[in-house]
């Protein structure tokens, strides 16, 4: 009678596992998707971003100066300055970014639970898309997303610090390009010392556009390098 704990083994050895230990698992390398390519997209279009905020800082200052021209001369506002054509080209550079980065993140965000099966994750993988445009939650869940996947779990303080000075930055920009905008509803009032900040706004959001920029290239190159060097480990 075979023992139906293991499989039947035909021969002289009868049902039985032939002796000897069992050979070894047969190994290879971990199915991770690649990221590079992702990768190399989301910093190229983080830096035509961060370059789109630069131009419209440029522009700004003309259209500070030629607003107040105006209001010192004859009053009339009734004209267009090239600082007011450039919600085009941010936001389509801003939603180009957004769909690659999310992209990007979400390849990351799965090799990862993969490779570190059961760890801990603030947020679902939902959120990798969705953190950063719901209001009032994109202010903490895009970090905390970008966090889990970034930090090393056997070197946690590896990357907090730059991860907390990336999103100080980046959150401060956009809180200083929400000005602009408003300072332009000025115009019905024509009010001369809001439009006298429409310059020094702008580019302040720009250079902490830039600084976050510059962060979040050495984040992207870290992540890929970790992903990278995961898809190298062979497993069982």
């Amino acid at each position: 009678m075979s023992d139906p704990t293991y499989p039947s083994y035909p021969g002289p050895a009868g049902p039985y596992p032939p002796a000897g230990p069992y050979p070894p698992p047969a190994m290879s390398f971990s199915p991770l998707r690649p990221v590079r390519g992702l990768a190399i997209a989301a910093a190229s279009l983080a830096g035509v971003f961060a370059l789109v905020q630069v131009v419209q800082a440029v522009l700004a200052w003309h259209a500070q100066n030629k607003i107040l021209d105006a209001l010192h001369n004859d009053g009339d506002l009734d004209f267009w300055t090239p600082y007011d054509f450039m919600g085009l080209p941010y936001y389509s550079a801003a939603i180009a970014a957004y769909v690659v980065t999310c992209l990007w993140l979400y390849q990351a965000r799965a090799n990862v639970e993969i490779v570190r099966a059961g760890a801990h994750h603030a947020r679902r993988k939902g959120w990798v898309w969705a953190g950063w445009v719901v209001p009032i939650v994109n202010l903490w869940f895009p970090y905390q997303v970008v966090r889990d996947i970034a930090t090393d779990p056997y070197q946690p303080s590896k990357t907090s610090s730059l991860l907390g000075w990336w999103w100080t930055a980046w959150l401060s920009s956009i809180l200083f390009e929400r000005f602009g905008p408003r300072i332009l509803d000025a115009q019905i009032r024509q009010d001369l010392e809001a439009f006298s900040g429409l310059g020094p706004v702008e580019t302040i959001s720009a250079v902490l556009c830039v600084g976050a920029l510059v962060l979040w290239l050495v984040i992207i190159r870290r992540i890929t390098a970790d992903q990278e060097a995961f898809a190298e480990v062979p497993r069982a």
